[in-house]
């Protein structure tokens, strides 16, 4: 049935025409999604093993940037807390809230060459097989990070060659993908050997994932030819992960980008943010959202054939989904009347373990009994806000203890006991469960909303924009624009920083 539905697959496509599966599947060297449409990935990595709680902040903001895909580090227990079916589900139910592919991984087994250790691996993704066989049409299973750390080709497919039938005889039947050997870094294991790994496949449905850092993408050379040299194979091949620079090694990120452009080969960038180790330049971000771009963020998501300019939506979201990309579906907007929009953190308070920290700074310094801070939130059934200010040294303060929330806004009027003043103050402290905060203002009497700024010679200074960094542009009715034009007010965003601005 599965040869049957790629040959299909191909002849429908030459008619202009396509057809249903039930998720994910292979057709020479591309991948097709349940729509029988290309799938050509463009987005991000997010390492949730050991940065658990941030999903509702990184996942979302992934695809306000633009990204397609994210692909995900999970843990089977060996290393990091293992990941449950309940948390898999609800990752899941996140990235398609924000109609973005998943690729999970097990993280735990990164360079090693025990084959127990990929065997844990599959036993920990047998155990999620009602999970995974759920989401066919939006998740794929990366089965292991980077297995294999050692540069020989045999005992790497000899590796796969059990895994694959393991997973396959336990009913798995989501797209499978395999890392080459070598920390990732070494396709050769591909070009030797992934014919007959991919072979083992009852399914004929499994792709391949080479990590392109200073070893496999030092030079354009090395970029193009194991570009080239994998797909010589026959079925499709990705880039899991690759980053502008690693260990304080130079690497062909523009070749990257533009010649997996021309083969229409997908990518991954490494990683979000919290690298470490001497691989700190690999951060796209400076935290948990997007308001602080980084390097390696910049030039991949805003660059030349960069995620912005060359992801295109998966067709299984339904209307939209397989044209050219559009805009963000909930842009930026300047505030209501008499507020000025000071944060944009878009994260969700899950339980009292949980802080979201508003920085005096941010709030615009001292507050006063005239001014409020107010919360554009979501909330769940039976939603709880506790707002807590430090006034000096160590001392914490419960301005309001412990409060139910509901509804969309919630208000925090300042009175002259709370004022948010001295040398230590730095704001306003945010727990509870149940709801999201997408943004935060400050309401004061006067405002005219947010600032207008006229610009002339010194306006970036002026409007508290540096237009050497990265930001972001939109019109009045909230649509993303490359650029201003002359005579035009625009809403300009970088990090915290939100101004209206007359071009």
């Amino acid at each position: 049935m599965k040869k049957l539905a790629t040959i299909l697959a191909g002849a429908l496509g030459v008619m202009g025409s396509a057809i249903a599966a039930d998720g994910f599947y292979t057709s020479g060297t591309k991948l097709m999604d349940a729509n029988g449409k290309e799938f050509v990935m463009r987005g991000v990595n997010y390492s949730w093993a050991w940065q658990r709680g941030h999903e509702y902040s990184v996942i979302p903001a992934a695809k306000r940037i633009g990204s397609n895909v994210i692909r995900i580090q999970l843990a089977d227990g060996a290393r990091w807390q293992k990941c449950s079916a309940a948390d898999l589900e609800r990752l899941i139910g996140i990235c398609e809230e924000n109609k973005l592919i998943a690729v999970f991984n097990t993280h735990d087994e990164t360079g090693s060459d025990n084959y127990s250790d990929l065997e844990r691996a599959v036993n920990f993704w047998i155990e999620m097989k009602d999970v995974l066989n759920a989401h066919r049409k939006t998740v794929l299973l990366n089965i292991s990070n980077e297995w294999y750390g050692s540069w020989h080709i045999d005992p790497w497919a000899d590796g796969y060659k059990k895994a694959i039938p393991a997973l396959r005889n336990a009913g798995i039947k989501n797209t499978l993908v395999v890392d080459c050997a070598g920390y990732g870094q070494y396709p050769r294991s591909i070009f030797n050997k992934g014919a007959e790994v991919a072979a083992c496949d009852s399914e004929n449905n499994t792709i391949f994932s080479m990590h392109f850092y200073q070893d496999a993408a030092g030079s354009d050379y090395n970029v193009r030819s194991n570009i080239d040299n994998a797909l010589n194979i026959g079925v499709p091949v990705i880039l899991g992960e690759f980053a502008c620079e690693h260990q304080g090694h130079s690497i062909a990120w523009q070749t990257i980008l533009d010649y997996t452009k021309e083969k229409n080969m997908g990518w991954m960038v490494w990683s979000w943010t919290g690298n470490g180790g001497g691989t700190e330049a690999c951060d796209m971000f400076g935290g948990y959202d997007d308001s602080y771009y980084k390097p390696n963020g910049t030039n991949t998501v805003k660059g030349r054939n960069g995620i912005q300019d060359t992801a295109v939506e998966c067709s299984v979201f339904g209307e939209g989904g397989g044209e050219d990309p559009g805009e963000p579906e909930e842009p930026i907007k300047p505030g209501d009347a008499g507020e000025t929009v000071v944060a944009q953190p878009e994260q969700y308070i899950a339980s009292w373990d949980d802080t979201y920290h508003i920085e005096r700074n941010v709030l615009g310094g001292n507050l006063t009994s005239k001014d409020k801070v107010k919360l554009y939130v979501s909330c769940d059934s039976g939603a709880e806000i506790q707002v807590v200010y430090k006034l000096t040294g160590d001392d914490w303060n419960k301005y309001i203890d412990y409060e139910p929330i509901s509804g969309s806004e919630y208000v925090i009027p300042m009175s002259d006991g709370t004022l948010l003043r001295g040398v230590n103050n730095d704001g306003i402290y945010l727990k509870g469960h149940g709801y999201k905060v997408h943004k935060v203002a400050v309401v004061r009497p006067g405002n005219t909303g947010v600032q207008e700024i006229i610009l002339g010679e010194d306006g970036a200074a002026q409007a508290g924009i540096d237009f050497d960094k990265p930001y972001e542009i939109y019109t009045l009715q909230g649509v993303r624009v490359n650029e201003m034009q002359p005579g035009g007010i625009y809403i300009v965003r970088q990090g915290m920083a939100v101004k209206k601005i007359r071009y």
